[in-house]
Formats: C-alpha cells, structure tokens, sequence
C-alpha cells in the first residue's frame, strides 16, 4: 500500500509539472507571460527593454512560450511585469479584460 502511495504521488507530481509546462508552452502560465498576452489583456503596447533589464536586476529567466504567428515569444516573470511596469500577470483563462 506504501509503494503505491509512493508511486501515485510521483505520478500526480509528474503530471503537474508538465501541466505547468504546457501551460507555459501556451502562454497561459500564471508566473510567466508574453508581451502579446499582456498587449491584449491590458490593451496596451509594451515595450521588451524595461522587461529585460527588470530581468536581469531581479535575476529571474527569459522563458520561450509557442506563439502562432512569430513560432516562440519571450515571457517574462510575474515579478518582472510588476517591476517593470507595475502590472500582474492575468488569469491564464481570462484573456480579455
């Protein structure tokens, strides 16, 4: 009973993980997103420089989600949209505002 306890919460690991990562592939992650999502959410321009540079002072990564029309966007970190421009990140479900 131990062994699949064990086994059934490697698995529920396993899964959330690539939950996440998908998620992230999709630009629909909660602690990442791409300028284009943050441009429709907000209905506003942003530009990269200020996200790159909160980037790099806050040491988070620069992380590569799928975008239809451009093949991979960068997405940024939560914690550098709210450095950068003082914004959070929408619900990754709710992408009009």
């Amino acid at each position: 009973a131990l062994k699949a306890l064990v086994v059934s919460t490697e698995t529920l690991i396993a899964v959330k993980l690539e939950n996440d990562t998908l998620k992230l592939r999709l630009d629909r992650h909660k602690e990442f997103a791409s300028i284009k999502r943050m441009c429709r959410h907000y209905r506003q321009n942003f530009d990269w420089l200020p996200l790159r540079h909160a980037s790099q002072l806050l040491e988070l990564p620069i992380r590569k989600v799928y975008d239809a029309n451009y093949g991979h966007v960068n997405a940024y970190h939560a914690d550098v949209w709210r450095e950068a421009y003082a914004l959070e990140i929408p619900n990754g479900l709710s992408e009009e505002r």
